[in-house]
């Protein structure tokens, strides 16, 4: 008995530890299913947010736009989908379908396949019986590749509010599969399968899923999801493969869809087996039992360690495309609110401007009238500084650079600075005495110095030093990297410090953007560091801000050098006469009441009979009438339905042989893109002036006197001293340009082209002086002066441009010896040009002789 219960006794307690250690592995298998459902769940909840929310924009960049609009501007809606899910990794393919399922664009395929059609797909017909919400697909094989995923869709709807199309994103099973790998790791014995409420399968692995696979209403995972069985650890037997499993069910959100995962009874097993294992080493060596139990907690405990640090680093991933589309988001929201405040505040000026113009026109007491003028325009100088601001930070103002003695400017700055800091705050100069100089706009670079000197005042409102610096400055590869993408060379710094109460670290890195203001309402526009970042990026620099809190403020402006010296110039303005009207009628069609009052007051002043509409509905009424008119002026943007693009195109084929001049404050580009803003149609920009307005009002009149080529003769009392061959394709700056080279005493030919110019000189004419344009249509400026120059070897050559980066082109001619006129100019600037013109062409003389 002593030997029956030596070997009872030791197998009894061995039986016992091993139930123990079964109810073990079971509960361990329980807690591993909880957990990897809990993650591939928050995972695929992810996934389907971010999708659905690419969706969205996807919806939004096409909303309103019809079929052929997109087949139209398929390649740019084609970039901005591949930016839209660049950096989204499950994305296999964004598709926007139309009506019959063909496909109109895609982020993955330009141009899209023709002859593929999803009329057939079950989303593309749900869709198109009115089913509303998301629709997600079973598993799929692509048509165009052997892919297999599966989408996610939701309904276009037109203006009718009928169907339109389907907008589909289609995700890739392998990007399941590789995520599901990497959280199980090697093994096979975990099992994850996505599933639609209604059975069929989405996703599945370690194998994928079979076209048509679905699961049967009795099935164990779907009673679990019928019963709201969701979370709690359950046995089932898979209908799919036959393996019996302990799997978790969790739903996706708010979604049709749940997620099964768990781990298989084999590998609980085997699990188990290897407890038992170490249970009998344990009665065999107590020592090697403790170290394979070790060991094993510590394989485990590796494994899931990496599971998890393996999703969060899916987790980073995806935060990061998140917020790279949001940043989008932003940006192209202060985009569309810099274009709304410059449209609108053109409207004023163009008001404030047309009144002041009328103002000088109809003086009564000359010394007050003119006064108020010169008071009001000033103000109207501020709004166009205001919009100049706002393409300062686009980058997109017409800067006029020349070159500057950058100490020169600060030194005659200070008094200015001075005055607008006030008395408590001390102004100190540090300039370096071989400072190099810079070709910029100095007007630009005085108004950024102006700015900063008035941030740094309101900083300090208890008083303190402002510090105005220049030096030289030399940066290598690695230190222009260091200072913002700038290419190494040498460069000059101007440095404005204060000692204010400085900028908190969360609020500097936004202090450059458009409209960011730390000033209470009404005491900053938020525009001023963007004009500075704007004009030092134009510049060919860069701008740079430090600070600390309680100890102050530094911005550095780091210009690029030049090794031309800097020339004392002046300016003066240029104004020519408007051109009287002969008793045409003028229709006059804009929203604003006081814009439509002022162009109908001006149009009346200059001779012309006006009519006037709000809107377009009303003005194509007047011209579905009997009564007179001669020309149509529009606004582009304007309410009911009908742009003024839309009704030019109504006014002429209403009435042909009408004229037609649009106007607007915004730019051609824009209005082209949402309007269709044609080439054809004239567009005065705003604000204009009332000689603007006259002058394209008689160009557009129906049978105007030929402007193509003529002779201007000078001024019956000034003989003509120079004959000028002007080439200009814009009808009204050739004839301004043409008035004032008469007015200087000049003989002018025009051409507006250069083939045109070509001709003048077939003729034997011989000219002493070519002014051309750059940019003219067919042959360039510079080609022309070229060709001009080898039939009159002699002859001066000016060429004009209103791009910053054409300016020096007559420096770099060749040897051309051209002189540069920057666009807009006027009176003066022609003389100046025409003498150093003349100068050149003296030098040339004497060095040939």
């Amino acid at each position: 008995m002593l030997l029956a219960a030596s070997v009872l006794l030791p197998a009894l307690t061995f039986a016992g530890a091993a139930w123990k250690s079964y109810q073990d592995a079971m509960d361990h298998a329980a807690d591993r299913a909880e957990k990897l459902a809990g993650i591939v769940h928050e995972h695929a909840q992810k996934v389907f947010e971010t999708n659905e929310a690419l969706l969205g924009r996807i919806d939004d960049v096409t909303h309103g736009l019809d079929a052929a609009t997109i087949r139209a501007d398929q390649q740019a809606l084609h970039e901005r989908l591949k930016a839209m899910s660049t950096g989204i990794a499950q994305i296999q393919a964004a598709w926007v379908l139309d009506d019959q399922g063909a496909p109109l664009v895609s982020n993955r395929f330009y141009p899209v396949p023709q002859g593929v059609s999803a009329a057939g797909r079950p989303y593309f017909q749900a869709h198109r019986r009115g089913d509303g919400g998301l629709f997600v697909t079973e598993s799929m094989q692509g048509v165009l590749t052997a892919e297999t995923f599966f989408n996610i869709s939701r309904r276009r709807t037109g203006p009718d509010a009928g169907f339109s199309g389907v907008v589909s994103v289609s995700i890739a099973h392998s990007y399941f599969t590789d995520v599901y790998r990497r959280i199980a790791g090697a093994g096979q014995d975990v099992a994850v399968t996505m599933t639609r409420d209604d059975g069929m399968v989405v996703v599945r692995y370690p194998n994928p899923p079979q076209p048509g696979m679905r699961l049967t209403p009795d099935s164990a995972v779907m009673t679990a999801v019928r019963n709201g069985e969701f979370g709690r650890p359950i046995w089932v037997t898979s209908q799919l493969d036959g393996v019996q499993r302990l799997v978790s069910v969790q739903r996706i959100g708010t979604y049709p869809l749940h997620i099964a995962a768990g781990v298989t009874y084999g590998s609980i097993l085997r699990e188990w087996a290897g407890s038992l294992a170490i249970y009998g080493a344990v009665f065999l060596a107590a020592a090697a039992g403790l170290f394979a139990t070790t060991w094993l907690a510590l394989r485990q405990t590796v494994r899931e360690q990496r599971a998890t640090a393996q999703w969060a680093e899916e987790a980073e991933r995806r935060e990061a495309a998140e917020a790279a589309l949001r940043q989008s988001q932003k940006l192209e929201a202060i985009g569309q609110l810099t274009g709304g405040v410059a449209h609108d505040f053109n409207n004023l000026l163009t008001v404030i401007v047309g009144n002041l113009g009328l103002i000088e026109r109809r003086a009564d007491n000359p010394d007050e009238v003119r006064g108020m003028a010169a008071t009001a325009l000033a103000a109207a100088a501020r709004g166009e500084r205001l919009t100049q601001h706002l393409l300062a930070f686009a980058r997109r103002q017409a800067l006029r650079p020349q070159v500057v003695d950058v100490n020169r400017l600060v030194s005659g700055l200070v008094p200015l600075v001075q005055r607008a800091v006030g008395e408590r705050i001390a102004v100190d100069l540090r300039l370096a005495p071989d400072l190099a100089h810079c070709r910029i706009d100095p007007n630009q670079c005085e108004t950024a110095l102006l700015n900063l000197a008035v941030n740094a005042r309101d900083a300090m409102p208890d008083g303190g030093r402002l510090t105005i610096a220049t030096r030289n400055v030399r940066l290598d590869a690695l230190a222009g990297g260091a200072a913002g993408e700038l290419g190494p060379g040498d460069y000059v710094a101007v440095v404005v410090a204060d000692t204010g109460a400085g900028i908190p670290p969360d609020i500097l890195p936004h202090v450059f953007e458009p409209f960011f203001t730390t000033k209470d309402v009404g005491k900053g526009s938020g525009l001023g560091l963007s004009q500075i970042y704007g004009f030092a990026r134009q510049s060919g620099g860069q701008a740079q801000i430090e600070s600390a809190v309680g100890e102050g403020t530094t911005v550095t402006l780091l210009l690029p050098q030049t090794m031309e010296r800097a020339a004392v110039s002046d300016a003066s303005l240029f104004r020519s006469d408007p051109l009287a009207g002969k008793g045409e009628v003028v229709l006059v069609v804009d929203d604003d009441d006081d814009v439509r009052a002022l162009a109908a007051r001006s149009l009346r002043d200059l001779g012309y009979v006006v009519v006037t509409a709000p809107d377009g509905p009303s003005a194509v009424a007047i011209l579905q009438g009997g009564q007179r008119i001669d020309a149509l002026f529009s606004d582009v943007v304007m309410p009911n339905g009908m742009s003024g693009v839309a009704l030019a195109r109504e006014a002429r084929r209403l009435r042909p042989e009408i004229g037609v001049l649009l106007t607007s404050g915004y730019t051609a580009q824009a209005l082209a893109q949402e309007h269709g803003l044609e080439e054809s149609h004239p567009l005065l920009p705003k604000p204009y002036r009332e000689t603007e307005l006259a002058a394209m009002i008689r160009d557009i009149l129906p049978h105007p006197k030929p402007m193509d080529r003529k002779e201007t003769a000078a001024p019956a009392n000034v003989a003509p001293s120079l004959r000028i061959l002007l080439v200009e394709d814009d009808a009204l700056v050739r004839m301004v340009a043409a008035a004032t080279l008469a007015d200087l005493g000049h003989a002018v030919t025009e051409a507006g082209d250069g083939t045109e110019a070509l001709h003048c000189l077939e003729g034997g004419e011989s000219f002493d002086v070519l002014v051309t344009d750059l940019g003219l249509p067919g042959m360039d400026g510079l080609v022309l002066a070229k060709l001009v120059r080898e039939r009159i070897p002699g002859i001066a050559v000016i060429l004009a441009t209103g791009y910053a980066d054409r300016a020096d082109d007559g420096l770099r001619g060749n040897g051309m010896e051209c002189v540069s006129l920057a666009k807009p100019y006027g009176r003066a600037e022609l003389e100046r040009a025409l003498a150093a013109a003349l100068s050149c062409k003296r030098v040339r003389r004497s060095t040939a002789a």
